[in-house]
């Protein structure tokens, strides 16, 4: 089986908001596996990155905060291309890896809620860095964009194995 990618519904809404957004990257390093975590709940987020070992997660930095005018705009053009991408597509990502050692591929977990819709993908981190197919190149886009919501770069990292931050728009 290739990875999950779903959506429950083909009609866009004239206008419409994500209501509530999770992404959860981790990639396994020499420190444990690295982590971050983005909650999008209405117009509020809630990041935290660090480290998970022996199962538990060691936060370094977190932020809880008010999305931009900006942010509210854009992220809804880019969860729909993402859902248009996924429905047109058969199997359009890879299995997530575990992030058990080095030479693992990663994961992403992306849900995202909308008011007729649910999408949800879980795939390898890796497979998004140099994307194959239009539904990698949207989550990878939308990816950059929630990780250049919080202010200052994820525990200080501008990239997260290869996954930039999108550039700050004037």
């Amino acid at each position: 089986m290739a990875s999950l990618c779903g959506c429950s519904s083909q009609q866009k809404p004239p206008e419409f908001k994500v209501n509530t957004l999770e992404l959860y990257l981790s990639r396994a390093s020499f420190s444990g596996r690295d982590f971050e975590q983005y909650k999008i709940i209405d117009d509020d987020l809630f990041f935290e990155c660090g480290v998970v070992k022996r199962g538990r997660h060691q936060v370094k930095d977190e932020t809880f905060t008010k999305l931009s005018a900006a942010a509210l705009t854009d992220l809804p053009a880019l969860v729909w291309k993402l859902a248009q991408a996924c429905d047109e597509l058969k199997y359009p990502f890879e299995e997530p890896g575990q992030s058990r050692n080095m030479f693992d591929p990663g994961q992403v977990s992306f849900s995202a809620e909308l008011p007729d819709q649910k999408l949800m993908v879980k795939t390898s981190l890796d497979s998004l860095i140099d994307p194959s197919n239009r539904a990698r190149a949207a989550l990878f886009e939308l990816i950059a964009l929630v990780r250049s919501f919080p202010q200052d770069p994820p525990c200080g990292s501008t990239q997260f194995y290869g996954l930039p931050r999108a550039a700050a728009k004037p």
